[in-house]
């Protein structure tokens, strides 16, 4: 009938709206995110005296992607930016060098100050040390390879680069990992 063709296609056009506005939000979200990466590093850099380096903080859950479990915890230089997915839920954490190097050509005695970096596990011990759910909830179909030793978490790692919204880290699908 007339009336169900209309609720049919009113429904289409509302699913439409929907994914607009998920699209919207995540365009959003994604250029906020873009240059507040680049902010912090280019922080991170302006203050080399203190901090070396920064760590790969991933958000770490049922829901991560296992790309970024793999990076959760890996050491980068000044001179690399976080390239994580648009809407990503990765952070930079920054490494601060030791209290010698720091204080040390001040002249402070630096002996009785302990170490206060943060210890990160990585993304790999992590996801060791879960149940099995929630390991095949974050690899999916790629859990039985990764269980048997086929590849390791690592190997899951890949990036793109697209000209409007630059590097962002992936994962490799299973046909790339069996075919390595």
């Amino acid at each position: 009938t007339e009336q169900e063709k209309i609720k049919i296609r009113a429904e289409r056009e509302h699913h439409r709206f929907i994914q607009r506005i998920e699209c919207a939000c995540l365009l959003g979200r994604a250029w906020c995110q873009i240059p507040n990466h680049g902010c912090r590093v280019e922080n991170f850099r302006a203050n080399d005296d203190v901090v070396s380096g920064w760590t790969w903080l991933c958000s770490l859950s049922k829901n991560s992607c296992s790309a970024c479990v793999a990076m959760h915890g890996t050491h980068h230089d000044l001179d690399e930016t976080l390239d994580e997915h648009p809407n990503g839920a990765c952070a930079m954490v920054p490494d601060t060098k030791p209290w010698e190097d720091i204080l040390g050509p001040l002249g402070v005695d630096t002996s009785n100050i302990e170490d206060s970096g943060p210890d990160i596990q990585s993304g790999s011990d992590w996801l060791d040390n879960q149940d099995d759910a929630t390991q095949r909830a974050i690899l999916g179909a790629k859990y039985d390879g990764w269980s048997s030793g086929d590849f390791n978490l690592s190997d899951l790692v890949g990036f793109n680069h697209d000209e409007n919204w630059g590097t962002s880290i992936r994962e490799k699908s299973l046909k790339e990992l069996v075919n390595a």
